[in-house]
């Protein structure tokens, strides 16, 4: 009961579709990434991806949906600081691997800044631009919980 009251909340959906994305990311990174990504594609690289993934939405969804100019510039730089949240807090979380812990949490964001030259970066674009307009609809539905009445 607990998990379906967790799921209506936008803020845990949201977090929820940067976790997918997450993982769809690292996948690109890996094939399209360029040579210095096509030997992450491990098991724990994805399972990195998807909870850094996820908890970095859920520290930034404040950024995305919101409308006109302003919100698709909070939402460009959102999804940048997502991305290296993101990055610090899963490469950071693979303690007891090559790379886990605190060297984890600096060279995961290097890795994305490298992995923004390949064409991989293209496919990022798309789904930060797919997240913006999902957290759009999450906010015209209603009052959303992490940010108090809407405006429009």
């Amino acid at each position: 009961m607990l998990l379906i009251a967790l799921i209506k909340q936008p803020r845990v959906r949201f977090a929820c579709a940067v976790a997918g994305v997450g993982v769809i990311v690292a996948i690109a990174m890996v094939h399209i990434g360029g040579p210095e990504f096509r030997k992450m594609g491990s098991a724990a690289f994805y399972v990195a991806a998807i909870l850094g993934a996820g908890a970095g939405g859920w520290l930034c969804a404040d950024a995305f949906g919101r409308a006109g100019p302003l919100g698709i510039v909070l939402a460009a730089g959102g999804g940048a600081g997502m991305t290296l949240l993101g990055a610090a807090i899963g490469a950071g979380g693979l303690i007891g691997s090559v790379g886990g812990g605190l060297p984890g949490v600096v060279f995961g964001p290097i890795g994305i800044l490298i992995a923004a030259e390949h064409p991989a970066a293209v496919i990022w674009g798309v789904c930060m631009a797919a997240l913006h307009l999902f957290a759009r609809s999450l906010r015209t539905r209603g009052p959303i919980p992490w940010t108090g009445p809407r405006k429009s």
